[in-house]
């Protein structure tokens, strides 16, 4: 049975750096589906970019600042929408046909905040490492996303594949704080709102037929940068007032693997993070 998609807006956020090509699949992929309206938060001067998805109906651009913190460019997403329901995607990952209708299917519900899906990955043609291609763990570094083909109630999902009932949430969604900028690889701007929700009794729902496919850059398959993520994280971590409950997934060998080698850089990343806080305390 068809599902009518109106009544939502998806919101894609566009940053500098981003394959713009690719960035326009997006936007043509997302307006396909009918949404209400097809907000694009965007920091590129693209000059040809802005002419081709200014030719998709139903489309407005919303200007944000290059160095403007991922979640603050989320949250003016969904302050434009007019819809109580926003679908965000990123603008390095295609919606699958159908992807928009399945979100809308767990939507509405009473005790239903957040809807999201698979984040599947599309590998570059430079070489991946192995575990890298093989460990689910570091998929998730790499914003993929991938529980399974069950609709479940989940502690959280990805934002770059997510869709919310703005009646339910209390302020804007996203830590405007936080989230990835040009230089930065911190992000968790949806931890604190999945924890709140949770907290106040809201479900969060992973639909594993809500697929969107993530074109996966070149210059992050080394370990370099893996590294550098995981550091990240580890400080990202320590930044978090709540506690997530577990995936409802099981480590493999490659996933042991992988935690074991980028156990340090997490460790050094919260062990600066809480110098960090200390410090600032300490000057006070």
């Amino acid at each position: 049975m068809e599902i009518d998609t109106k009544g939502v807006t998806v919101v894609i956020v566009v940053c500098p750096l981003d394959d713009h090509a690719l960035a326009v699949d997006v936007v043509s992929a997302a307006a396909n589906q009918k949404p209400t309206e097809v907000v694009v938060v965007s920091s590129s001067e693209n000059q040809e970019f802005a002419r081709r998805i200014a030719q998709v109906d139903a489309m407005r651009v919303v200007r944000v600042e290059q160095q403007t913190p991922l979640g603050y460019a989320r949250n003016m997403g969904a302050e434009a929408s007019t819809t109580r329901f926003v679908a965000f995607l990123d603008s390095d990952a295609v919606p699958r046909r159908g992807w928009l209708e399945a979100l809308c299917a767990q939507l509405g519900g009473n005790d239903v905040a957040a809807v999201g899906g698979p984040v599947l990955p599309v590998w570059p043609a430079s070489r991946v490492p192995v575990l890298f291609r093989r460990s689910s763990s570091a998929q998730h570094f790499l914003s993929m996303f991938d529980l399974g083909r069950q609709t479940i109630s989940v502690s959280c999902v990805l934002p770059g594949n997510m869709a919310i009932d703005r009646k339910v949430m209390e302020s804007l969604p996203f830590d405007s704080a936080a989230g990835r900028r040009v230089g930065s690889l911190i992000g968790a701007e949806e931890i604190p709102m999945m924890i709140r929700v949770r907290e106040a009794g809201y479900q969060v729902i992973y639909e594993p037929r809500a697929i969107v496919d993530h074109h996966t850059r070149s210059d992050r398959m080394n370990w370099v940068w893996m590294w550098r993520r995981v550091f990240a994280a580890g400080r990202e971590s320590s930044r978090q007032s709540g506690v997530l409950e577990p995936l409802p997934r099981r480590d493999s060998i490659t996933d042991v693997a992988f935690k074991a080698v980028v156990a340090v850089p997490y460790l050094l990343g919260k062990l600066v993070e809480i110098g960090s806080v200390r410090l600032s305390k300490g000057s006070q």
